[in-house]
């Protein structure tokens, strides 16, 4: 027997009943070219080497960023193709999108230390902008543990849900095309920082 709309909202997450497709815009993500990238700061561009563990570290991230997005995208995607889909790929979606959130978080703090104002998305001031209300959602997922130990605030059966449009906490909300244009930003970032200097080096 399916739960109901108050079962789902009350007792699994909240709003979980309204949730019916999935609003995270599909991009082209690219493979990160760690090995290409690494080889050309070494041989071709004999770059200091504390710039190059930098650069590697910000790469790693980026890749969990596109991942963490495009499998978050793939099981709402399922969760959502028939009506009250299975908990188990809403659960699993939650999981992917707080990596997502957790690696765009650290890749935009790595790209703005490596690239300064380049990276103009994460760089953005502003009370209450994106990358604000990002690092929020990120630092309660993170921190749920504290909640459970204390006292998990009313309505939260989990730190942080999915609308229709895009993610919710007690105090935060980030759209998936506010999502999404990180991912763009990242993307925008490799083809400007390392698509010509990597084009003859295998990835």
């Amino acid at each position: 027997m399916p739960l109901s709309s108050q079962s789902l909202d009350n007792f699994v997450a909240p709003k979980l009943s309204q949730l019916t497709a999935c609003g995270m815009p599909e991009i082209e993500l690219p493979d990160v070219p760690l090995t290409a990238v690494v080889l050309d700061r070494l041989i071709l561009r004999r770059t200091d080497p504390t710039h190059i563990r930098l650069l590697t570290n910000t790469l790693r991230w980026m890749d969990a960023a596109f991942i963490g997005y495009k499998d978050a995208r793939e099981s709402l995607t399922s969760y959502t193709k028939v009506p009250r889909g299975k908990l188990r790929e809403y659960y699993r979606t939650i999981l992917r999108v707080e990596h997502c959130l957790a690696a765009t978080d650290h890749t935009g703090v790595l790209t703005h230390k490596l690239f300064g104002p380049r990276n103009e998305l994460y760089c953005s001031k502003g009370q209450n902008g994106p990358k604000e209300r990002l690092r929020e959602l990120s630092n309660t997922s993170k921190h749920i543990d504290g909640a459970i130990r204390g006292k998990l605030l009313a309505n939260a059966t989990i730190p942080i849900w999915l609308t229709n449009e895009g993610i919710e906490s007690n105090t935060h909300f980030l759209t998936f095309v506010e999502l999404a244009s990180f991912m763009q930003d990242f993307v925008d970032i490799l083809h400007r920082e390392f698509s010509l200097a990597t084009t003859d080096i295998t990835a």
